[in-house]
């Protein structure tokens, strides 16, 4: 799934980057949207074979960048996640007590993700 929606966004912004609004905000925007199908693609290969664990936690860490597209929270949890099953304890416990902070802040109205 992760791998289709990349490769759409990619002729999406080829097609825009030929086209007259090429450096614009809007290219850019269909380019950081690419960039971050292009990291849960992978992300989502390296899940299935347990020897490329740790890139798969470091494409999860990546993902944090993009935290103003991506859910915050999300990333957060997904990323201490990551960390966690290979072994990254301190990392994990930053991006565990980040993602608490994040629920904590959005308060008790369930608009944080239900993990």
């Amino acid at each position: 799934v992760w791998a289709t929606l990349r490769d759409t966004m990619l002729s999406l912004t080829e097609a825009v980057s030929r086209s007259s609004n090429s450096g614009t905000a809007a290219a850019q925007e269909f380019e950081d949207c690419l960039l971050i199908a292009h990291y849960y693609a992978v992300r989502s290969a390296c899940r299935g074979q347990k020897s490329l664990d740790e890139i798969a936690a470091k494409v999860s860490v990546a993902l944090l960048r993009h935290s103003d597209v991506v859910r915050a929270d999300k990333a957060f949890f997904e990323a201490g996640q990551a960390a966690k099953a290979i072994g990254w304890d301190s990392m994990a416990f930053v991006f565990f007590n980040h993602f608490l902070d994040l629920c904590e802040v959005m308060g008790s109205d369930g608009s944080c993700i239900g993990f």
